[in-house]
């Protein structure tokens, strides 16, 4: 009974408070939330929010969450603190105002009056503004009384454009990714990264940094640094005072001093190549001695050293100077580089950068030793103090840094330079141990990883932007690392581009020790580093999004990576795409991409740099010119340029101002330059000289990359004039596949057409079968270390020299297709060349344009019917042409293409035999098929194939005109006197009875 009295005496305790309870409650129904609460009750008035907010600027797989909420009754403030995913955002004034309202509706009352704070990972969002679009002007955050303000490392003084609106007196360094690096567990060398899709990021990279962005940075008027090689000449000739006749490898050369009012003499240690191999801490700036000479500010009596290279084959070398700084050292050392008897000047900070390699510039030489190929330096100064000398280096050339032990015979790598990750060209630039050998020389991985970011700061260290006394005090205010692996998807979309930075406001004690409160050693905020990963990543992804309708850009991670964490200046590593990913290839393979990528990049970069140093205008640097002619007067002793500027429909403020006409006479190399504000000159011609021509645009921003190559030449004794015109314009990744059971891409049905030259494959995709587990888009290693031959666009040059050494009588002018077409060339022509090499509408690259475009089949015809001969050649010919055109007017039916292999690649015709090249390779271009030409009852077949028999060019003798067709580029001919004598055998067919 006492138990059940007990029961009911707790049911009736729990009855009231229960009642009590909700008395209460209501009682405050209509009330302020009680100051216990609030934080729980705004998390959940906001969790929901955070969980469901997207940025349509942004896709990211990583969920938002609000993470804590702090509030201040007395203040009226409350803080909500999101997780470090809600970081990874772009954020704009308009995008923090929006978040903000859409909070502050959220709240209950009296909250949503109350001031709100908003944290993701730790910081306000509106720091999170990059400083361009921000109202910030936060000291920490800009350079300010920091600037830089002397003689820049290096500076072109030949350079005929002045620029005020661009990167002129900025220092950056910028590098590609990885590197072939050495595996001590393996006793091999190899790839950082695996062979995919034909291409390994280690090389890959390269074609984006090299030929492009580091071009575009320094025609905006930056110093640019990179600690990985960026000639991809594989031939290097070193000259030094320690060894002037010393035979090193395959070249060698000459060191000459010259003394006048003042003798050169010793300067203590310097750079010396010893030996043919560098093991650990062996380092050759230490290795030999180095000279000096007191300068003078007058001409009259000048000292001067002179370094004349041996070199091996004619072609283009990059030009390194080294010197050592000294307490009295100048500011304004003059160089002179001379290249192919045209001198080019430079002025070179000596006080900074002594004891590595010094880029000046990239340079066409001839094969052997000559006055006309060398490097000089003056003592000419305008400041008292002394001129140093040391090595000078011409090319990239291979690796020579050995690697492994007694029990593997992989010593070096066998590869050019440009392909070793930068722990091996550290270290043959000079730099001490402690910078390549991070890791105590065990591990070629983790050191190749740091060194880059290392070699940044020890170049940086002791300028304005990186305070301290053991540096090279080269001014470096930015550090970009440019890498192609942004993850993987099976789905056929693009993965796009991250963005990592580091600030340091994550997990105390994750760095090590190494940042402090966020800050940079400048005292500046690391937020710097958020802000040019933000603007970089929003101009790439605008301009994609603009050309191509669609792009992914990803998250801007704030994390511990090497190569943000360790640069002592503001560093970002920009993930560009995926090169795991066949979406993402299909526009990373395409040289127009690439092309249009970096230029986002560096226009990315001068947004922030004119931000940092409180520019309020910046310049965007032109596009290429088009539309180029160049053609010889009446006289012939002249030519009249003309060329029309490319609207760039992306930053359409990019507009030229004038543009510089660059001029090589003969066997000369091209000159610095002439400046012309229309867009046609009437240049002087020199007889019996051919003459090339090449056009940049330029504006206060900078200048363009370089127009097509143009050549005329005014025979002394004129027997026919022949135009020489170029529709092979073509730049394609190689050929893609996808269907139900295949993806990727394929050099067997065409190989594509690469810029210039280019190192960016490793090798063919050998697996393209869908679903075969870890192997789907394996590649090969044939072709790495292989600089593949593309479209060098200075085909008329090459088809000029070959019929002037058959026939010097003949004038030559030439021009661009498009030039021909809308009228801007003159008649008067005996023969056309009309050049359209592997021209073809691929259906797959930016911008396949037909080989024929309609309004060519009216001018052929029109000029044939008027007498007029005409040689076209061309791999794709029966692919892109009008089937009737080609029946009526050029006397051949075309037919299914020709595939070549080994075996059916022998042609015979003209009076010879010959093969082509069909498979990649560093002379020219190469095709995989050529165009099946069969001649109507009037003409016959000159050139076929020698094992089918297949008619591959087609010749017509009219009453009046001449035309001969080939199937296949003549440029492609293998061997180079059988190429003249089919091109002499071409050239007197059409003109035999002019």
């Amino acid at each position: 009974m006492k138990y059940l009295q007990t029961q009911r005496n707790t049911l009736l305790r729990k009855k009231w408070i229960v009642l009590l309870s909700y008395v209460f409650i209501l009682s405050f129904a209509h009330a302020p939330l009680a100051s216990a609460q609030p934080a729980a009750i705004i998390k959940n008035s906001l969790a929901d929010y955070f969980a469901n907010y997207t940025n349509p600027r942004i896709n990211t797989a990583s969920p938002f969450r609000l993470t804590d909420v702090q509030t201040d009754d007395e203040q009226r403030c409350i803080w909500l603190y999101a997780n470090a995913a809600f970081a990874e955002q772009p954020f704009t004034q308009e995008t923090v105002a929006a978040i903000h309202r859409d909070i502050s509706r959220l709240l209950p009352s009296p909250y949503n009056s109350y001031h709100i704070t908003i944290c993701a990972n730790g910081t306000p969002i509106e720091e999170l503004i990059p400083l361009e679009w921000s109202r910030n002007t936060a000291k920490s955050r800009t350079w300010g009384d920091l600037e830089y303000k002397g003689n820049p490392w290096v500076t072109p003084l030949s350079r005929p454009n002045e620029i005020t609106k661009g990167l002129q007196g900025r220092h950056l360094s910028l590098w590609a990714s990885h590197g072939r690096y050495y595996d001590f567990n393996k006793g091999v060398w190899k790839w950082q990264r695996p062979n995919l899709y034909c291409v390994t990021e280690d090389i890959f990279t390269q074609s984006f940094v090299v030929p492009f962005l580091i071009p575009m940075l320094e025609n905006a008027g930056a110093c640019v640094f990179t600690p990985r090689e960026r000639d991809w000449q594989w031939e290097e000739a070193v000259v030094d005072n320690d060894a002037p006749s010393v035979k090193i490898g395959a070249a060698n050369g000459s060191y000459i001093e010259f003394n006048g009012e003042h003798k050169w003499e010793d300067a203590g240690p310097g750079f010396k190549h010893a030996h043919f191999m560098y093991f650990d801490r062996e380092n050759p700036f230490v290795d030999g001695t180095c000279r000096k000479v007191e300068a003078v500010s007058h001409k009259r009596q000048p000292s001067q050293a002179v370094w004349k290279p041996m070199l091996a084959h004619d072609g283009e070398y990059a030009v390194y100077v080294s010197y050592k700084t000294l307490p009295n050292s100048i500011n304004d050392a003059e160089y002179t580089v001379w290249h192919r008897g045209i001198a080019t000047k430079f002025r070179v900070n000596q006080q900074m950068g002594g004891g590595t390699w010094v880029y000046l510039g990239t340079f066409d030489f001839a094969a052997g030793s000559s006055q006309e190929n060398c490097v000089t330096l003056s003592n000419h100064s305008s400041h008292h103090g002394v001129v140093v000398a040391d090595g000078v280096r011409f090319g990239g050339g291979m690796g020579n840094i050995s690697r492994g032990d007694t029990l593997h015979i992989h010593l070096l790598s066998g590869l050019p330079r440009h392909m070793e990750g930068s722990r091996y060209y550290a270290q043959w630039a000079g730099m001490p141990f402690s910078i390549y050998g991070n890791k105590e020389g065990t591990n070629d991985y983790a050191e190749d990883i740091n060194t880059r970011s290392l070699m940044t700061n020890y170049l940086a260290r002791g300028s304005s932007y990186l305070p301290g006394d053991s540096g090279l005090c080269v001014p470096l205010e930015l550090s970009l690392a440019v890498h192609s692996d942004a993850g993987f998807s099976r789905e056929n979309t693009n993965i796009g581009t991250l963005g990592i930075y580091t600030t340091g406001s994550n997990t105390p004690g994750e760095y090590e020790g190494l940042l402090h409160e966020g800050l940079l050693p400048s005292n500046r905020s690391r937020l710097m580093s958020r802000d040019l990963c933000d603007v970089v990543m929003t101009q790439v992804d605008e301009d994609i999004r603009a050309q191509y309708g669609t792009w992914n850009r990803r998250q801007m991670y704030d994390r511990n990576y090497s190569e943000t964490r360790v640069p002592e200046i503001p560093s970002i590593i920009l993930e560009t795409m995926s090169h795991q990913n066949y979406a993402d290839l299909l526009r990373g393979h395409d040289p127009s991409f690439k092309m249009l990528l970096s230029r986002a990049i560096y226009k990315g970069v001068l947004r922030y740099m004119s931000a940092v140093h409180g520019q309020n205008e910046y310049v965007v640097q032109p596009l290429p010119v088009g539309g180029f002619s160049a053609t010889l007067t009446a006289s012939g002793d002249s030519a009249v340029l003309k060329w029309h500027a490319t609207e760039d429909v992306l930053t359409p403020s990019a507009k030229p101002t004038g543009y510089i006409v660059y001029t090589s006479v003969g066997e000369k190399g091209y000159d610095n330059g002439q400046l012309v504000h229309g867009n046609h000159i009437m240049v002087p011609i020199q007889r019996g000289k051919l003459t090339r021509f090449q056009v940049r645009a330029f504006n206060r921003g900078g200048c363009s990359l370089l127009s097509e190559e143009l050549c005329v030449y005014a025979a002394r004794q004129e027997r026919h004039r022949l135009l020489i015109a170029n529709g092979f314009h073509r730049l394609a990744g190689p050929q893609p596949v996808e269907n139900d059971s295949l993806q990727g891409f394929d050099f067997n049905i065409d190989p594509g057409v690469v810029y210039r030259h280019s190192p960016s494959y490793c090798g063919r995709q050998y697996n393209m079968r869908k679903g075969i587990g870890e192997d789907f888009g394996q590649s090969g290693d044939e072709l790495g270390g292989l600089l593949i031959a593309g479209n060098t666009f200075d085909y008329p040059t090459q088809h000029a020299r070959d019929f002037l050494q058959a026939d010097p009588t003949l004038s030559v002018s030439s021009c661009s297709l498009s030039a021909l077409l809308s009228g801007d060339v003159l008649g008067g022509f005996h023969a056309i060349d009309l050049i359209l090499g592997a021209q073809r509408q691929d259906g797959y690259s930016t911008n396949a344009r037909p080989a024929f475009p309609p309004s060519v089949y009216p001018f052929l015809q029109n000029y044939v019917e008027r007498g007029g001969s005409l040689l076209l050649s061309g791999a794709y010919i029966s692919e892109e042409i009008d089937s009737q055109f080609a029946n009526r007017v050029l006397h051949f039916t075309p037919n299914v293409p020709y595939f070549i292999d080994e075996s059916s690649c022998q042609f015979s015709g003209m009076n010879t035999s010959f093969s082509i090249y069909y498979e990649p390779n560093e002379e020219r271009f190469a095709v995989k098929r050529v165009s099946v030409l069969q001649p109507t009852v009037d003409a016959f077949t000159s050139v076929a194939s020698q094992s089918l028999t297949t008619s591959l060019a087609v010749a017509y003798q009219g009453v009046s005109n001449r035309i001969l067709t080939y199937g296949f580029p003549l440029e492609c001919i293998r061997e180079p006197e059988t190429r003249k004598a089919v091109m002499a055998a071409s050239l007197t067919f059409l003109l035999s009875n002019k």
